[in-house]
């Protein structure tokens, strides 16, 4: 039973953009929750969120998760699943436009 049928809502397309990666799980372990939450929500879409760097995990591989998780997903139901790529930021120095734009080209090429 889903969270349609459970709850009676309505028979509405649903899209929730705002889904963040578990790290420490194995990719094949999120994309069957991923999978699992979206047969239960009846989502028609969802959006995966990056963290590469945040104040307590650096997870420089990040964005290509999210992307492999988005084909794996789209092949399954095509165009249900999309990703926002995460810049990662030192917070010093290092953050340079510069930086940032190499990254955003970066993303803009593997996204593809």
């Amino acid at each position: 039973m889903n969270n349609v049928e459970f709850n009676h809502y309505h028979n509405l397309k649903l899209c929730d953009s705002h889904w963040h990666l578990s790290m420490p799980h194995a990719l094949q372990d999120t994309v069957r929750t991923f999978r699992e939450m979206m047969a239960y929500f009846v989502l028609d879409r969802v959006g995966l969120m990056t963290l590469v760097n945040t104040s307590n995990r650096y997870d420089p591989a990040a964005n290509l998760k999210a992307f492999y998780i988005k084909d794996v997903l789209n092949h399954e139901k095509a165009d249900s699943v999309f990703a926002y790529g995460c810049l990662n930021q030192t917070y010093d120095a290092r953050d340079t436009e510069e930086g940032f734009l190499t990254q955003v080209k970066t993303l803009c090429t593997i996204s593809e």
